[in-house]
């Protein structure tokens, strides 16, 4: 996976920003918290390494539930698109794109884009939105919003009964 920086010259900011201290105290470490794919988290695990070895300043990583959280003292948060369109729409606290990941892939086409898949079994008869249409729905995490959104998925109009999320046999939606 590649990065590429979204924003000029933000890094600097951050490392002078880094390096204002209390002095006495020691540094507040800074907080990285992940609403993405548990897959990845040595991903996110080296970023945080990362950080703190070039700013020499600690980092603490965590693994958020609800986007609410980045209400509190999150410093670094790696989320998916709409939760942050989400987020800036509703006039939060001010969250500022840095970085997005540019995936290898003829699919990716070189850019930083998201896709949220819907997928059935192979043998499935179900091969279009409207075949799915009354069904039950199953996704990765209750932060995983893509499919949360989708007009096909919520509400009366949507016409679908249920949203699932593995482990779990209550109704969410």
């Amino acid at each position: 996976m590649r990065v590429g920086c979204l924003v000029e010259n933000h890094s600097q900011a951050a490392v002078s920003n880094s390096r204002r201290r209390i002095v006495g105290r020691p540094p507040r470490p800074l907080r990285l918290m992940t609403f993405l794919a548990p897959n990845l988290f040595w991903f996110y695990r080296y970023i945080g390494r990362y950080l703190t070895k070039r700013l020499r300043h600690p980092t603490e990583l965590f693994v958020g539930s609800d986007y609410a959280q980045l209400q509190g003292r999150v410093d670094l948060a790696f989320v998916c698109g709409l939760p942050y369109v989400e987020h800036t729409r509703r006039a939060l606290p001010s969250l500022d794109p840095l970085v997005a990941p540019v995936l290898q892939g003829e699919r990716y086409g070189g850019k930083p884009v998201y896709f949220s898949d819907v997928i059935v079994r192979r043998e499935s008869p179900l091969s279009s939105f409207a075949d799915l249409r009354g069904r039950s729905w199953l996704q990765r995490a209750a932060v995983a919003v893509g499919l949360w959104h989708h007009p096909l998925c919520s509400g009366p109009e949507g016409g679908n009964k249920r949203l699932l999320q593995p482990g779990r046999r209550s109704r969410l939606s």
